[in-house]
This record gives structure tokens, C-alpha cells and sequence, in this order.
């Protein structure tokens, strides 16, 4: 397999390892996935813009990405139906923490409900895959604290849930820390 640096997939490895996946797999998984719901459809068809993005974007070659999409055929990820080179993704979800509308609208509501709510609630559905409900939250609580203390304004849901930034695992400064201002180095 080829290994140049095209962009970069960030790899789960206690997800990869309960789905039973090699890195190369899991990263095809995942891309093939989310090139899915961009579509909003189970189905793909393997051809040459697939291919290409999927060259650009993980650096697989076709021989390789023909491979990996094989072996993810045989672990049941996908079947193929009757129409040449189409695909349907299995039922099996790859994702150990799925989306619920009631935990976006908690998260919503303790966010102060700051921007547009389906740009967020999109956000979520792709953070939350990744990431458990209660831990977002309690980092939403730290965001929101140290907002009090720092004086900043405060960003949208979605652009904090943003996958590209990741902006929920910022460190945050609390109450409960001092500044250097306020300890006292000479005691």
C-alpha cells in the first residue's frame, strides 16, 4: 500500500479493532461512508470519480482501493447488487455512538442555542459518531465557562462541532484554576 501524505483521516483504533479492520480498510470504510451521506444514499457506484477521490483524498491507487473494497465485501460492509460496479452499504453501522435528536436538543439547549440549528445538528450527527454524547456536553460546559472568564464571544454550535477544527477538545480555563496573575510564585 502507498502511505503518501494527502490528507489526513483520523483513525479510531477501539472502533477499528471492534469492527475487525486494518487501517487501510477502516480509512476506506469511512471515507466510502461519509461519501455516502454526502449523497444521502446507501448505494455507491465504484468508478472513476470515486476512484479519483478517493485517490486524492487517501492516496490509495485504483489496485489497491479495489482491494480494500474486496476484502470489505467479504467482512459484509457491502454487497453488490445487480447494476455493474453498484454497491449498497450493509446495515451494519460502523459507528459505535449513533445520533439521537433528544441529545442534539440537550446540547442545543445548554449551547445558549447560538447559530443555525441544522447546520449544527449536522455537525453532530458527524462529531457524535466519534465522540460520546456526555463527553460533548461536559465540554460544552467548560467552553461556556471559560467564555465567562476569558470575555469572548462565543461561536456557533456548528462551527465549535466542526470535524476540520475540533474545537471541543481546546483546552479551557476554569474558575476552579488561577491564572499566573493571581499565584503567588514567592511564598
Amino acid at each position: 500500500m502507498s502511505y503518501k501524505n494527502y490528507s489526513s483521516q483520523v483513525i479510531n483504533h477501539s472502533i477499528r479493532l471492534s469492527l475487525k479492520v486494518s487501517c487501510a480498510e477502516y480509512c476506506m470504510l469511512l471515507h466510502v461512508y461519509d461519501y455516502c451521506d454526502a449523497k444521502k444514499s446507501k448505494y455507491f457506484s465504484y468508478n472513476r470519480v470515486l476512484a479519483h477521490h478517493i485517490k486524492k483524498n487517501l492516496g490509495f491507487t485504483q489496485d489497491e482501493q479495489i482491494k480494500l473494497l474486496r476484502a470489505l465485501i467479504d467482512k459484509g460492509f457491502y454487497h453488490r447488487i445487480k447494476i455493474k460496479n453498484r454497491f449498497v452499504r450493509d446495515k451494519k453501522s460502523i459507528f459505535p455512538f449513533e445520533p439521537s435528536k433528544d441529545n442534539f436538543e440537550e446540547l442545543w439547549k445548554v449551547s445558549g442555542r447560538v447559530g443555525n440549528k441544522q447546520k449544527a445538528l449536522n455537525a453532530y450527527k458527524v462529531t457524535v459518531r466519534h465522540f460520546k454524547h456526555d463527553f460533548l456536553l461536559d465540554r460544552m460546559k467548560a467552553y461556556l465557562e471559560h467564555l465567562d472568564i476569558v470575555k469572548q464571544a462565543q461561536l456557533h454550535l456548528s462551527t465549535w462541532l466542526n470535524n476540520d477544527t475540533k474545537q471541543f477538545l481546546n483546552e479551557y480555563k476554569s474558575k476552579k484554576s488561577k491564572s499566573n496573575d493571581e499565584r503567588n510564585f514567592f511564598k
